[in-house]
């Protein structure tokens, strides 16, 4: 590749290929480059999505385990994406929001969740425990 963090290396680049290009435009194009690293990190460090697709997808893969009514083993697929959704919360907050989000969830009328099933999860799946689906739990432990 041509480019370099190092200006020299693009100015030397372009005297060699006969680029003419003036500061003021130069300058255009390093702030350009930089606004667009910046929001490649930023859209990467994201925060928690409680209605986001991993979510979708784990309660998709993983109701016919959280419904029944016995304790048994989830599906692959159900701790594949289970996996996904607890690791796409990174920080405190982030993990925090899926305890209230997965507690708000488990709650819901029109799926009648085995709270325990739900909970064994994270073990199951071997996960660490970080969140209850009792909203007896607190999620700001």
């Amino acid at each position: 590749m041509w480019y370099s963090t190092n200006d020299q290396t693009l100015l030397i680049y372009l005297r060699k290929h006969q680029v003419e290009i003036d500061r003021g435009r130069m300058a255009r194009i390093t702030y350009l480059l930089v606004m667009t690293l910046v929001v490649s990190v930023a859209a990467e460090t994201s925060s928690f999505d409680c209605d986001g697709s991993l979510r979708k997808q784990a309660s998709a893969m993983c109701r016919p385990f959280i419904t029944k009514p016995q304790l048994g083993d989830p599906p692959s697929e159900c701790c594949m994406a289970y996996r996904t959704l607890v690791k796409s919360a990174r920080t405190t907050s982030e993990r925090r929001q899926l305890c209230s989000c997965v507690q708000r969830r488990a709650q819901l009328p029109d799926v009648s969740v085995n709270i325990a099933n739900l909970d064994a999860l994270q073990e199951k799946c071997g996960l660490p425990f970080i969140y209850s689906g009792y909203r007896s739990f607190d999620c700001n432990t």
